[in-house]
């Protein structure tokens, strides 16, 4: 190891910005100012003063206090996207600091967010096993990607919606549902696997116990 690497400065942070009662979630930087916009589980969005480390202003908060989970900024630093554990998308104006839109279709926790380059749209992905793809100006879904796993359930259930007439909210659900029985199968599969090697370490002890005697 080289002296230059030993020498090293330890990275220390600038600021400490504490005010969130529960898991930060989220992190813009603002165009052009020293100043982020934190988003958390306890559903509230607050700016910060990069310099200072003080919150500017109060808390932003919607009407329905939801944990927030995803959050991007638009190309042009005007709008703030964030996803919600209660399946909505929700757009902030970041002047006015208040919702301008909820867009509604996933049935799950909206995890991942992210601006077209243009600002025309927004892709947004969920716990629900989609990825959907917004129009900003009317506010409507454009495309929706429904993500499964290559097993043999959710081949013959492609199969299935292909051959009937199953509209894409039910699709969707569907997919979901045997998503969820297939992390309970891994569950209960790594459950016992845990209950196997407690035995076995138990049974181990009571050798190595039986010996001592």
């Amino acid at each position: 190891m080289s002296s230059s690497s030993i020498n090293m400065p330890a990275i220390m942070p600038h600021q400490t910005l504490r005010g969130h009662t529960d898991c930060v979630t989220g992190v813009v930087h603002l165009h052009a100012r020293r100043q982020i916009i934190t988003c958390s589980t306890d559903g509230l969005l607050r700016l910060w003063d990069l310099e200072s480390g003080a919150q500017i202003g109060k808390d932003w908060r919607d009407e329905n206090k939801v944990g927030v989970w995803s959050m991007t900024l638009s190309p042009n630093g005007k709008t703030i996207a964030v996803g919600c554990n209660d399946r909505k998308v929700r757009l902030w104006d970041v002047e006015t600091r208040k919702v301008i839109a909820k867009w509604s279709g996933h049935i799950s926790v909206v995890c991942a967010l992210c601006w077209s380059a243009d600002g025309k749209r927004v892709l947004s992905g969920s716990w629900d096993g989609t990825a959907r793809v917004w129009d900003v100006e009317s506010d409507k879904t454009v495309l929706t990607c429904i993500l499964y796993y290559a097993s043999a359930n959710f081949a013959n259930t492609r199969v299935q919606l292909i051959n009937e007439n199953v509209n894409e909210e039910q699709a969707i659900q569907l997919l979901r549902n045997i998503w969820l029985a297939n992390n309970e199968a891994d569950k209960a599969l790594w459950q016992q696997q845990l209950a196997d090697d407690r035995e076995q370490q138990d049974h181990a002890q009571r050798l190595e116990e039986d010996e001592q005697q």
